[in-house]
Formats: C-alpha cells, sequence, structure tokens
C-alpha cells in the first residue's frame, strides 16, 4: 500500500503554499544561504572571543536559531 503525497492532494494545480515551499527549500539549499550562515558562525565565535555585551551574544544567538529555522523550514 502507497500513500499520496499530500503535496499531490490538492489537485493537477499546485497551492500557493506549495509553490512558497519550493521557493523557500530553493533558497535555503543556495551557496548564498550557506555563506551567510558561514557569516553568523563567525559573528558569533568572535563576539564570545571579543567578549561583547550581553545583548550582542544574544543577538548572535537568536541570529543563529532563525538562520537554522529558515532551512529546516520551523
Amino acid at each position: 500500500m502507497t500513500f499520496q503525497s499530500p503535496a499531490e492532494t490538492g489537485g493537477p494545480r499546485r497551492g500557493r503554499f506549495e509553490e512558497l515551499a519550493e521557493k523557500v527549500s530553493h533558497l535555503t539549499g543556495s551557496p548564498l544561504f550557506f555563506l551567510i550562515c558561514l557569516a553568523l558562525i563567525g559573528f558569533f565565535i568572535a563576539a564570545h572571543v571579543a567578549k561583547l555585551p550581553l545583548e550582542w551574544l544574544s543577538l548572535t544567538g537568536k541570529s543563529m536559531v532563525r538562520s537554522l529555522c529558515s532551512s529546516a523550514h520551523c
């Protein structure tokens, strides 16, 4: 027994959600997004090495969580 994919249950035409999900998937899989993530990691490490104030450390942590959620489609 095989199940039909949820993306295929809406008929021959894809809905707005499926189109948006595909665009986000292409964005998060792009080299540009990878470079942005690397820059965020570098900023996170540099902020801790430089012992920046707590506000900056919080900003770096939240930025990394947001990028993770976008790549994982949270």
